[in-house]
C-alpha cells in the first residue's frame, strides 16, 4: 500500500514539473497590458489582453515624449524637417516616433499576429505614435519628378481612439478617419501637414516650397473632438467635412487652417456629463478649463472659411476669438453669416476677430461681454427688438465701426461702456429704443470712460440721436453733438478730420468747424491754395478769396476748366455741401472758427446716398445742366476712397480714370492738381475738394485746369504728364480776378505772382 502511495507522488511531481517546463517556455510577448511587439515596420502596445485589442506605438523606445513636445518647428514654416534646419541629412531622428524612418504611405492593419501567432485586433493610434515624423526626399526622376515629400496614412476601420499627440508636428497629408472613431485626443494633430503635401525646388535644404492640396479631409462618425486636437493644423489651408461629430474641445482648431463647417451635432455650448468618460479623460493633462463644446474652439484660427450649421443655438466663449487675422489681415471674412437659430453669442464669442460684417442678428436674444470686442466690424451695425441683454464693452474697440442703431426688446439691458474706443464711429442711433431700462437711465449722460453711462466711451465728435424721453439731463459742460427728440442740438462741432454722417437731419443753435487752416507762408502769401467742403452755409472771412471749378469747352481730346471766383452777388457766402477752392490775399493767418454759420439756428440738411458696399456717403458735386462737362469738383464730410468707382462697379473694377484728382504744390512751389492712384487703397479726407470724373461720361485724353486764365495742371490720363505754364494771373488787392492782360487794366496796385505791383498808366 505504501508501495503505491509513493508511485503515485513521483508520478504527480513529475506531471508538475513538466507544465512548470511548458509555462517558462513560453513567449512572454504580447501577454500583459502594455508589452510591445513589432510587427513589419510598426510597434504595437496591449491595450486589453483579454479582448486581445492593441494599438500602434512609437518604435524609438528611447522617445522622451516630454522632450518630443517640446522640439519647436519654425511657426511659419511647417515644411521643414527639424527645428533648426529644414534638410534631411541633418534632421534629428532623437525626438521622432519612428526615428524619422518613415515616408510615402504608412498602412495600420486591422489585425496583426505577434510573434506567438496570437491575432490581435488594431483599435487605436496611441500617444506620440507618430510624433514628429516628416518623411523624406528620395531621389526618383521617373516616379518623383516633382519633387515631393509627403507621409500618408490609411486606419483601418477598426480604429476607435487617436490617443494626445499621435501626428504631433507630423506629416499625414492624406488620411482617412474611420467612422467608428469615438475620440481624438489633446494635440493629436498639433501642427500637423493635413490636407496637402510639399515639392520643393531644393530638396536638401526643403526650401522654396509649395503646396499641393490632397483631398478633403472627412471625420464622418460621431467623434469627440478633444482640446487643442488641430491647433495650427493645415495652416496652409485645407477642406474638413465632419458633420456628425459630437463635441468639439477647448481650442480644438485654434491657429488652424481647415475651411469648414461646424455642424448642429457638435452641441456647441454644451458641457460634457460627468459620467461621459470618453470625453472628460480628454482633459487629463489639460485641467481647469472650460469643457463646454466649442470654447474658444477656433480661436486663432486663419481660415478663409469656417460657416456654422443652421440649429446652432449658442456660440460658445471666445469660440472665434482672435480669428480669420493672419498675417496683414489677408484672412479677414467680408461677411460672417450667423444661423438664424442663433439665440446666444457668448462672452468673447468674436473678439479681436477679423470679421468686417455680420449677418442681421435677428433672432438672437444676448450679446455677451466683449463679445465683439476689438474686432474689424466696418459700416453701421443695427441691434434690433429682438436682443434682451447687451453685455459690458460689448462693442468696445471696433475702430472700422461708423454707426450704431439700438433699438432691443422693452427690457432690453446694456452694459457699460458698449461702444468705448469706437473711435471713427460716426453717430449712435438711440431714437427708436425700446428698453425701458435704457430710457429710465439716460441721466447725467457723459462720454467719460468711468461714467456708467451708456455714452461712456464714446469720442466727442460722434453725433448722439436721444428718444423722446422728457427727462434726458447731460453732464454739465458736455452737452456737445447730442441731438435731442425732434432734430435740435445745443452745439454741434465738426472735426476736422473725422467722418460725419447725419442719417437725420439736425436743427443746431451753434455750430463749430474746427480745423488748422494752412499757416505757412506760401499759404499766407496766396501763393497756394487750399479746399472746403461744409455741410451747411457759411460766411466767407475778410482776407479769403472762394473759387468754383467751371466748364469752359472742348477742343478735340481736351476739356478745359476753370477755377473762377464766386460772383459779387455770392462772395460773402459759401453754400452747403459745395467744395470750393479758397486762397488767402491778405497776407494774414486765419482760423476755422472765422468760417461763420449762416442762420440761427442752423438746419443741416440728412447726407444723400451712400456707395453700396462699404456704405460710404457718395461724394457730392454740382453740375450745370446740359453740360458737356467729364469731370467735376467734388466733396463729402466722409473721407473718399481712392477705389470708390469699385464700389458699385462704376465704369469698372480696374477703370483708373475714375481715381481723384486732388490738389498739391509741385517742386517749384505752384498748385497742381495730380491723380492720387496708389495700389494700397488710401483715402481722401472728409471736408475737402477733389476732382473726379462723373460716371456715365465718356471722360478726356486730357484735361487742363486753368484758375482764371493760368494754368495750374494738366492731367494726362494716359501718360500724367505736365505743360507749360500759361498767362500770369492779375487780382486786385481784396483778391478780385481781372484777367492776364496787364496793359488793359487801369491805373493802380495789383497781385501779380504773389507780389503787389504798381500800374502808373
Amino acid at each position: 500500500m505504501s508501495k503505491n502511495y509513493n508511485n503515485k507522488t513521483k508520478h504527480r511531481s513529475a506531471w508538475f514539473a513538466l507544465v512548470l517546463l511548458m509555462i517558462t517556455a513560453l513567449p512572454i510577448t504580447a501577454q500583459n497590458v502594455g508589452d510591445r511587439f513589432q510587427v513589419g515596420t510598426l510597434w504595437y502596445e496591449v491595450v486589453d489582453a483579454t479582448k486581445h485589442t492593441v494599438k500602434v506605438t512609437y518604435a524609438n523606445e528611447n522617445l522622451d515624449k516630454a522632450k518630443a513636445r517640446q522640439l519647436k518647428f519654425d511657426r511659419n514654416l511647417d515644411y521643414v524637417n527639424n527645428g533648426t534646419k529644414g534638410g534631411d541629412d541633418k534632421a534629428d531622428g532623437t525626438y521622432k516616433g519612428y526615428s524619422g524612418k518613415l515616408n510615402n504611405t504608412i498602412t495600420i492593419p486591422e489585425t496583426v499576429k505577434d510573434a506567438n501567432g496570437t491575432n490581435w485586433k488594431v483599435v487605436a493610434i496611441g500617444t506620440c505614435a507618430f510624433i514628429n515624423e516628416r518623411g523624406f526626399y528620395v531621389e526618383d526622376k521617373v516616379n518623383n519628378k516633382e519633387k515631393r515629400i509627403r507621409l500618408d496614412f490609411v486606419l483601418p476601420s477598426t480604429i476607435e481612439h487617436i490617443e494626445e499627440a499621435a501626428f504631433y508636428q507630423a506629416y499625414a497629408c492624406t488620411i482617412n478617419f474611420p467612422e467608428g472613431l469615438k475620440t481624438i485626443g489633446r494635440q493629436a494633430f498639433y501642427r500637423t501637414v493635413v490636407g496637402y503635401y510639399y515639392t520643393y525646388r531644393n530638396t536638401k535644404f526643403r526650401r522654396q516650397a509649395k503646396t499641393h492640396p490632397t483631398v478633403t479631409i472627412t471625420i464622418p462618425g460621431q467623434t469627440a473632438i478633444g482640446p487643442q486636437a488641430f491647433e495650427q493644423c493645415s495652416t496652409a489651408g485645407a477642406t474638413l467635412s465632419c458633420p456628425n461629430i459630437r463635441y468639439l474641445g477647448y481650442q480644438a482648431f485654434k491657429g488652424s487652417g481647415f475651411l469648414m463647417e461646424v455642424p448642429k451635432s457638435a452641441n456647441l455650448g454644451v458641457k460634457p456629463a460627468g459620467t461621459d468618460t470618453e470625453i472628460t479623460d480628454l482633459y487629463k493633462t489639460l485641467p481647469g478649463v472650460d469643457q463646454r463644446s466649442g470654447v474658444e474652439a477656433f480661436a486663432g484660427s486663419i481660415s478663409k472659411s469656417v460657416t456654422l450649421q443652421d440649429g446652432i443655438t449658442t456660440i460658445p466663449t471666445g469660440m472665434f476669438d482672435k480669428a480669420f487675422r493672419g498675417n496683414l489681415d489677408k484672412n479677414n471674412i467680408k461677411k460672417f453669416e450667423i444661423p438664424l437659430s442663433v439665440t446666444t453669442i457668448e462672452e468673447r464669442a468674436f473678439a479681436n476677430a477679423g470679421i468686417l460684417s455680420f449677418s442681421e442678428l435677428s433672432v438672437v436674444k444676448k450679446i455677451g461681454a466683449r463679445a465683439f470686442e476689438n474686432g474689424k466690424l466696418a459700416g453701421d451695425f443695427v441691434v434690433l427688438d429682438n436682443v434682451e441683454e447687451i453685455g459690458n464693452e460689448a462693442f468696445k474697440g471696433n475702430e472700422l465701426l461708423t454707426g450704431f442703431t439700438l433699438k432691443g426688446s422693452d427690457n432690453c439691458t446694456v452694459g457699460a461702456g458698449f461702444l468705448e474706443g469706437c473711435t471713427n464711429v460716426e453717430y449712435l442711433d438711440l431714437r427708436d429704443v425700446n428698453s425701458t431700462v435704457v430710457k429710465n437711465n439716460l441721466k447725467n449722460l457723459s462720454r467719460e470712460a468711468n461714467s456708467t453711462t451708456i455714452t461712456a466711451g464714446l469720442p466727442t465728435h460722434t453725433l448722439v440721436y436721444l428718444p423722446n424721453v422728457s427727462d434726458i439731463s447731460i453732464a454739465a459742460g458736455q452737452d456737445v453733438n447730442f441731438v435731442k427728440s425732434g432734430g435740435t442740438c445745443t452745439k454741434l462741432v465738426l472735426v476736422d478730420g473725422a467722418d460725419y454722417e447725419f442719417p437725420y437731419a439736425i436743427t443746431a443753435y451753434e455750430v463749430v468747424y474746427q480745423r488748422d487752416l494752412p499757416s505757412l507762408s506760401h499759404f499766407i502769401e496766396g501763393k497756394n491754395c487750399f479746399t472746403i467742403f461744409l455741410p451747411y452755409a457759411v460766411k466767407l472771412p475778410k482776407g479769403i478769396r472762394a473759387y468754383n471749378l467751371d466748364y469752359l469747352n472742348k477742343k478735340g481730346n481736351t476739356e478745359t476748366y476753370m477755377f473762377k471766383s464766386i460772383p459779387d452777388k455770392d462772395k460773402d457766402i459759401l453754400k452747403a455741401n459745395t467744395p470750393y477752392l479758397l486762397r488767402i490775399t491778405d497776407g494774414k493767418t486765419h482760423s476755422s472758427e472765422k468760417f461763420e454759420a449762416v442762420g440761427n439756428p442752423v438746419v443741416i440738411a440728412a447726407s444723400g446716398e451712400k456707395l453700396p458696399k462699404s456704405k460710404l456717403l457718395k461724394p457730392q458735386c454740382f453740375v450745370k445742366a446740359e453740360s458737356d462737362q467729364s469731370y467735376a469738383f467734388y466733396g463729402s464730410t466722409e473721407r473718399t476712397s481712392i477705389y470708390w468707382y469699385k464700389d458699385g462697379n462704376i465704369g469698372g473694377e480696374t477703370n483708373k480714370d475714375f481715381c481723384p484728382w486732388v490738389l498739391n504744390v509741385n517742386y517749384p512751389g505752384k498748385d497742381v492738381w495730380r491723380q492720387y492712384a496708389t495700389k494700397k487703397e488710401e483715402f481722401v479726407p472728409p471736408f475737402r475738394g477733389f476732382i473726379l470724373r462723373i460716371p456715365g461720361t465718356p471722360g478726356a485724353k486730357q484735361f487742363t485746369v486753368l484758375s482764371e486764365g493760368e494754368t495750374t495742371g494738366i492731367s494726362d490720363v494716359t501718360g500724367n504728364t505736365d505743360v507749360q505754364q500759361g498767362a500770369q494771373r492779375i487780382y486786385t488787392m481784396d483778391g478780385r480776378y481781372v484777367g492776364t492782360d496787364f496793359d488793359s487794366l487801369p491805373s493802380g496796385m495789383y497781385i501779380m505772382k504773389g507780389k503787389k505791383t504798381l500800374k502808373t498808366k
